[in-house]
């Protein structure tokens, strides 16, 4: 990622114009204005309002992307994955504009992410407990997915089962913007996002018994079992235990056998998580993924780049 990528993203998510100005004026041929950069300003021009410029982007944003830039495998892997992403976001920013270039430009609706109520954002300020009933203003299930990235997964899941809410953990700010955006163009009314440590969230910010299922896709693995960044402390499975329903169910996907291996130790060492989950399948992790499960940017990625290695899920049901 270059600077100029960078800030483009960071002053979209920001509604910074005017700066933003300022990076396109700086840019002094096609080479430096990358597919990533194209996909964020027409996201920002559709969220205020001009879906014009937006369908510009979009053009040019498929001219750019049929660029061959790198000759090793390694890296045109990747870049087609991240053109494929970007294909995705791109689908509901064209759906976006086709629902609203008819509509008078001075009257159709902006959005702000700062200002969103659909959006939670942890940092800087502090909010002591999450009400999303708020946002959804029902009471249909309550869906979790932690460390959620750009939302594929999540956004997919909420157009297929709208009579359920569905909800976005991520740390990266530009990640939950994305998912926003996402949810927005979709003109979906049952995803809401927070910006924050899936940690901290799980143990300070949500009630009790409030939530029905807990996913968790291709989570980052720690390095080793005893690293500072290894989620998967016992700690960790209990807080899932106090916020999930009774019968709630959480569900994790990982190709990691650290994380495979952590969580097997975890639950043989500890009678109380062995009383609290019902292990819903032969052995805690299995080869298989059910049907209709849903695939994500990490998912896809692994199907094409790492066709050698296993992927494991794991689910299992509160039964106390």
């Amino acid at each position: 990622m270059t600077t100029k990528e960078y800030l483009t993203g960071l002053y979209s998510i920001e509604q910074e114009i005017s700066l933003i100005r300022k990076i396109m004026e700086s840019i002094n041929n096609e080479e430096e204005m990358s597919p990533t950069s194209l996909i964020n300003l027409a996201t920002l021009n559709c969220l205020i309002g001009d879906v014009e410029t937006g369908d510009l982007l979009l053009k040019e944003f498929e001219d750019i992307s049929k660029r061959e830039t790198d000759a090793r495998k390694s890296i045109r892997l990747f870049k087609k994955h991240q053109i494929a992403q970007l294909r995705n976001r791109r689908k509901h920013i064209r759906t976006f504009i086709l629902n609203t270039q008819t509509i008078l430009k001075e009257q159709r609706k902006k959005y702000s992410f700062n200002k969103s109520k659909e959006v939670f954002q942890m940092y800087p300020r502090e909010i002591n407990v999450l009400h999303f009933e708020e946002v959804f203003k029902n009471k249909n299930p309550i869906n979790i997915e932690l460390c959620s990235g750009y939302g594929e997964w999540l956004i997919t899941k909420a157009e297929e089962k709208k009579e359920e809410n569905w909800i976005g953990i991520e740390l990266y700010r530009d990640r939950v913007y994305n998912s926003w955006a996402t949810k927005i163009f979709a003109g979906l009314d049952n995803v809401a996002c927070v910006w924050g440590d899936a940690m901290n969230v799980l143990m300070l910010n949500i009630m009790p018994e409030s939530i029905d299922n807990i996913y968790l896709n291709f989570p980052e693995p720690p390095k080793y079992e005893n690293s500072p960044t290894n989620l998967f402390t016992i700690q960790f499975f209990f807080q899932v235990a106090r916020i999930l329903k009774l019968d709630g169910i959480f569900c994790l996907l990982t190709d990691s056998p650290i994380v495979v291996n952590i969580v097997n130790k975890q639950f043989a060492h500890s009678e109380i998580l062995r009383n609290k989950f019902q292990i819903q399948g032969k052995t805690m992790f299995e080869k298989k993924i059910p049907d209709g499960y849903g695939t994500s940017y990490f998912d896809q990625l692994w199907k094409n780049g790492k066709i050698n290695q296993d992927r494991f899920f794991m689910k299992i049901k509160k039964i106390m």
